[in-house]
């Protein structure tokens, strides 16, 4: 007699039992990996939350006094933000709230996102080096306001860094450079260790840890990270719920960014929401029959004249009548731009070109190495009539272009544009150079402004150049 005859019921549960057995064995064992997945649905629409904080020290090179100046730094931004998107490459943003303020020594600036500026594009670019970039849908930012909202850990950059197929509790891997560096805002990432981790898993949502440090080129310097965060993932909406990141820096003074020592906390919150200004009906008419392209402006403190450029060009200076930029390429500083305001000639006697080729003439007389390439005459798109001189010469043996523009408008306003660049680059530079000065604006003045006369010259002294540091 079989035990299964003697005790039949028991027998019966005991293969029923075995059977759950392997069967939940089984489940377990394939629950032991799972996929981690940021996916933002086209036209799904979440709600971004985000807290940022510098707190340290900027190290500036001071070239006049050949030393480093160190000065104490704490920035503090909140913003908040509607996200559609549009295609794997493409968001559209309405801004809530973008405010900052940033303490540096005994001074303190309060950017702020103006209300023209609210809707955004944010576009993220696919080769290595090119990060998300942001244009205003309806008006032109500014560059404080396009840096208030360009910042690391872009919502458009999460899912190339955390989405991972059959990864087990505990499990290890490494993030790809080119995504991490997207996510961190720097142009390449030289060498790195860092290395995410699935923490833990559940069925609602995923914790995952970022740690590690990395050597990585900002624009022309070399700066070093160490990194600390947490990510919880929504296993159901497959989005990312929090991000915290704690970022150490250290990173040298160049020519283009300040040194900076000290502490970055980051702090994203995404949620499944939605908003009028986002719907089909509301942006058809913002983009209907016309491309959005990315510039920043820049007015003078006199508000006689605004200049707009793409945003390879930084605004390293500025003073209520003139400014300088520096042209930057990935990690190549490639070229400076001096603007300056002159004093007004009467409406009725501009500048002519032959006046301008002697007063170019008097620089060129001080410099044995610099010879007058051409002059010429060259009205911009914007309707205001320029000159413009081109010079080669030489600075510290090298060969370098100047190109000397003159922009004057219908009333006697005028405004020289300098750009100085090495010869080898100048085929590089100068399409972005003409659209610089193509795109000046000078602005309406009131009717009690007067034109005035003047005997100062036409032409300021000649411009600092991109010397290296």
């Amino acid at each position: 007699m079989g035990i299964s005859r003697l005790f039949p019921a028991q027998g019966k549960c005991a293969g029923i039992c075995a059977v759950a057995l392997i069967v939940f064995a089984t489940t377990g064992w394939a629950q032991e990996k799972t996929d981690l997945e940021i996916n933002f649905a086209r036209n799904s629409q979440v709600r971004v939350a985000c807290d940022f904080s510098h707190s340290g020290r900027v190290i500036v090179d001071n070239e006049d006094e050949d030393k480093m100046t160190s000065l104490p730094l704490d920035v503090n931004a909140k913003i908040t933000f509607f996200q559609r998107t549009t295609s794997e490459e493409q968001t559209i943003r309405f801004f809530e709230t973008a405010t900052g303020q940033i303490k540096l020594e005994k001074g303190t600036t309060a950017p702020t996102l103006s209300p023209e500026n609210r809707l955004i594009v944010a576009r993220l670019k696919d080769n290595p080096g090119e990060l998300v970039e942001m244009a205003s849908m309806d008006g032109t930012l500014e560059q404080a306001e396009l840096e208030l909202i360009q910042n690391q850990a872009d919502p458009m950059t999460l899912a190339a860094v955390f989405n991972k197929t059959g990864v087990k509790e505990g499990e290890k891997w490494i993030p790809s450079k080119t995504a991490l560096a997207k996510l961190l805002r720097v142009h390449e990432i030289k060498e790195s260790d860092v290395y995410l981790l699935l923490k833990d898993v559940d069925k609602n949502s995923a914790r995952v840890y970022l740690m590690g440090s990395l050597d990585a080129k900002v624009a022309d310097v070399t700066t070093q990270m160490e990194i600390s965060g947490i990510a919880i993932i929504d296993q159901n909406s497959r989005s990312l719920s929090n991000l915290k990141l704690g970022i150490r820096e250290t990173r040298p003074p160049g020519q283009i960014v300040p040194g900076f020592e000290g502490k970055t906390k980051i702090d994203v919150r995404i949620t499944e929401a939605s908003t009028p200004e986002l719907s089909s009906e509301a942006l058809a008419k913002t983009t209907r029959n016309r491309k959005i392209r990315q510039r920043v402006k820049w007015q003078s403190q006199a508000g006689r004249f605004t200049v707009n450029f793409e945003p390879r060009w930084k605004m390293i200076a500025t003073d209520e009548d003139a400014a300088i930029l520096r042209f930057i390429d990935g990690d190549e500083l490639l070229a400076q731009c001096n603007i300056v305001q002159l004093p007004s000639r009467p409406a009725d006697n501009p500048l002519t070109l032959e006046t301008y080729k002697t007063e170019v003439g008097k620089i060129l007389a001080a410099d044995e190495n610099a010879s007058l390439i051409s002059a010429t005459s060259v009205p911009t798109l914007a309707g205001h009539a320029a000159l413009r001189v081109v010079v080669a010469g030489e600075e510290d043996g090298l060969p370098v272009n100047w190109f000397y523009y003159h922009v004057s408008s219908e009333d006697g306003r005028q405004v020289t544009l300098v750009f100085t660049m090495a010869k080898s680059v100048a085929k590089r530079v100068t399409a972005f150079a003409t659209q610089l000065v193509n795109e000046f604006e000078f602005q309406p003045l009131p009717k009690k402004v007067a034109s005035t006369n003047s005997d100062e010259s036409d032409l300021p002294s000649k411009p600092a150049t991109t010397k290296q540091r």
